[in-house]
This record gives C-alpha cells, structure tokens and sequence, in this order.
C-alpha cells in the first residue's frame, strides 16, 4: 500500500521506516531540506535504537524522503500528518496545541491528495481537531472521497521501532459511515495481532492519547510523593514500589522515583487537559488544579535534587560536578524538558563547574542552555562535554550526580573515580540505579531518592 508521512521528525521517520519494513511503499516528506538531505545520507539525523538499520535497508527501495509533497500526494493511499503540534506558551489558547504546521499541512493535502484518500492524524492534538479537518478537506477537494481517521502513536523513545513493530495495541478512531476506511488501516496494519487492533469513535482515539500521558504522569508523580516521606521515615522508596507493582491491577510499569519525567510528550498532553478543564469547565474546576499540581509537583522535584545535593556538599560554587545523563532518558539523544537541564542550570547559576557525560546528547548542549537562558560565556568557561565517563572526567570533582540511567554507567569504576575526587565524595542517584552498597564499598558517600544516605 501507498503511504505518505508529513513530517520526518520523530514519529514520522519511525512510522515511515516501520511502515516500509512491512512491505508497503512509503514516502517520508519535510519542508526541512537539510533535514531531508540528512535523511538521504550517511548518518540519519535521529539517534533511536534500530531506526537506522531500518531507514538504510529500505532507502532507494520502498522507502524516500523527498521535499515535493505535492508530488508524493498524488498517489497516496495513507496520509499519515505527522508534523510537530508543540504547546502554546502564549496567545489565544494558551496552554493547548500550537496547530498551525498541521494547518498547513491538511490545506496542502486538499489541494494535491487524490480521491479515496485516508488522512490518518498521527501528531498529537487537540480534541476534535478532526472536524476542523474534515472542513477543509471537504471544501477544497472537490466531491473527492476521503477519510479522516485518529492514529496516535504510542512510542516511547529509546524502544520506538520495537513498540512500532510489535505494538501492544494499535488505535483506531473513525466515523461509523467511514467503515471502509477502517477496513484499509486493518489491511495495513495486518502484521499486528487482530486482539491488538483497537477501533473506536474518533473522539475517543484523539482524548486516549491525552488519557494515556496523563495516567503515565500521575503514577510518577505519586511515588515521587512517596519518596521524600521515604527519605525522613527510613522507608525504601524501591521497596514500597515492588510492592505496589505486584499487584495485578497496578503493574510494576511507571512506579520508579527520581528526579521525575521529562520529554516532549508528558508535561504538553497534561498541559493541554488543564487546558481543555479550564475550557470547558472554568478556570477553578478542581481536576484542572490537580493536573496543574503534577506539573509543578514534577518541578519540583529537579529544586529538590538540588536542594540535596547543596545539603551535603554544602555549597557549589568553585566545586566541580559530574552529572551524567543530559538526555531525558536513555537511548535517545532527546533533550526536550530534560531534569538535567533544569539541574545544570541551578548548579551553573550557583557557582558551579560541570563535566557533562552523555553517549548521544551532549551534541545538543549548547543549544539546550542557550534555550535555557544561560549565557554563551558560562556554558563556554564553565561546562565540559564528554561522551564516555573516562578517569578525567573525575579528577578533583567533589561530587557525582547520576541524572539519566545509560547503561554505560554500568560500568563505571567508582572505586577508581573515588580516588580521583575530593574528599568526602558524593554520589547522588537521582535516579535509583545502582544499590547504595556498591558505591559506599567503593568509597563515596550515596544518596538516592526515595532511599536516603548512606556513608562510605
């Protein structure tokens, strides 16, 4: 089957790619042109686990990234509108859904798409965003055929292309008089298990996507709560999760405390349900307080891993700190709302030198602490970039902070790193990874979220 994708960002690239490793021909298309001509080259300009194998199997086979849009429309069976929907900070409908690159998008689709098109809304966006689509469409086509159907990804970056492959469910929204439609998006998703094919109105399949972030968001946020009580009651943040995620109804999934969630997609969909609440409802309903309070619980809790670490070292200024991670999560090279930035910030801003390490990340570090309002002359003389934990990066750093869990870090020789740092040393785990006793046997002192301290 003939697919194009609108957008070869994120999701696009890995819908495309996945889309063609299952046989069907697909077109991935940008405005970007250096984008595309990253595409079309050595190095693909995304770092995600297998993405890379797929797009250099399939490129010059069944699968292209081209510019002309108007040209790959023409024999489209599948749009799949995958451009970037970011989050409003100003304006009219602050809060929701910035629109106008899928605006823009739907516009180009009426004037060059042919009859019996399926538009498949892929992008994240606000509810009944598909009535809004189906006017323009509807007057600009000329009495075409077309349908417009609700798609919405469920990737998580860093296991995109397995959960694209090998989904644990595909939603489908549509009308009931496009039925012939839902019958095609079944053909093309025939790979997927028939029990995994989820079909429902188009409302619904636009709200679950929100629906989904949200419940995500909301388990992080409780165990957060959980694990500062942890930390003053002697409690084991890890401890109390196991055994909440034993329980069937739970699941272990989304129950870990840290320095909580980052990425592009958590803090913009519970930011757009505030949204919608305050729409609909007012601006004093009580569930659009409680999304709001997650946001800023989920804040919170980079100012408390600061607040931490400057307890027990006492003060930063003229002190040098390792941070490793500066991804939101490991195997990616995402930075969007990443808790390394925010933390990087406040340290820098207190007098702090930082030796940053990062196997994918640290390529996008100057321009994620320009974004952050930091000035070019302090990321300059005050932050070192590194992609692999070598013994310098510690030599005289009076403490460690472990902010993004790279299985790299595995493999670090903290006894060798303990001896290259100022006494007392410091490892503070934000993110739970190691066990307490490894790195106090190695000679640091450990602090872990949720577990408290513990000394060499």
């Amino acid at each position: 089957m003939r697919a194009v994708i609108i957008g070869s960002g994120y999701v696009g690239s890995v819908t495309g790619a996945g889309l063609a490793s299952r046989g069907h021909d697909v077109v991935c298309t940008d405005v970007d042109t250096q984008k595309i001509d990253s595409w079309n080259g050595d190095v693909i300009p995304i770092s995600e686990p297998g993405l890379s194998e797929l797009v250099l199997k399939h490129r010059g086979k069944n699968l292209a990234f081209t510019t002309d849009l108007a040209g790959a429309l023409k024999s489209a069976e599948f749009v799949f509108v995958c451009v970037n929907t970011p989050q409003k900070e100003s304006g009219v409908n602050k809060g929701s859904f910035d629109m106008r690159y899928f605006d823009g998008s739907a516009r180009t689709i009426a004037q060059y798409a042919g009859d019996g098109v399926i538009v498949v809304e892929k992008s994240t966006v606000p509810l009944r965003t598909a009535e809004y689509l189906t006017r323009v469409l509807e007057s600009n086509m000329g009495g075409k055929r077309f349908a417009v159907v609700s798609n919405p990804e469920f990737l998580a970056e860093g296991t995109a292309v397995e959960d694209f492959l090998f989904p644990d469910r595909i939603l489908v929204g549509a009308k009931s008089e496009d039925e012939w439609a839902r019958r095609k998006m079944a053909e093309l998703y025939s790979w997927v298990p028939k029990e995994r094919i989820v079909y429902s109105n188009i409302w619904s399949a636009e709200l679950a996507k929100l629906a989904n972030n949200l419940s995500l968001s909301s388990r992080l946020t409780a165990m957060n709560g959980l694990a500062e009580l942890c930390e003053v009651t002697g409690a084991d943040i890890n401890e109390v999760s196991g055994v909440v995620g034993m329980d069937k109804r739970i699941g272990a999934s989304f129950l870990r405390a840290g320095i909580g969630f980052g990425g592009s997609c958590f803090r913009k969909d519970v930011s757009a349900l505030v949204y919608l609440m305050e729409h609909y409802f007012g601006p004093d309903n009580p569930y659009s307080k409680l999304y709001s309070s997650m946001l800023e619980l989920n804040d919170y809790l980079r100012v408390r891993f600061v607040k931490s670490m400057n307890y027990h070292l006492h003060s930063f200024g003229g002190k040098t700190i390792v941070l490793l991670g500066l991804a939101f999560k490991p195997d990616t090279d995402d930075v969007r709302d990443a808790p390394a930035v925010t933390i990087a910030k406040y340290l820098l801003e207190d007098g702090a030198q930082l030796r940053i390490v990062d196997p994918k990340a640290v390529k996008h570090a100057k321009g994620v602490f320009a974004a952050a309002g930091l000035e070019s002359r302090i990321v300059e003389s005050r932050i070192e970039l590194f992609e692999k934990p070598d013994d310098k990066v510690f030599d005289g750093s009076e403490g460690i902070a472990l902010v993004t869990e790279w299985k790299e870090f595995k493999n670090i020789d903290f006894a060798g790193a303990a001896k290259r740092m100022c006494k007392p040393a410091w490892f503070f785990d934000g993110r739970n990874m190691f066990d307490h006793e490894k790195i106090t046997s190695a000679g640091l002192n450990y602090y872990g979220v949720g577990k408290g301290v513990f000394y060499a």
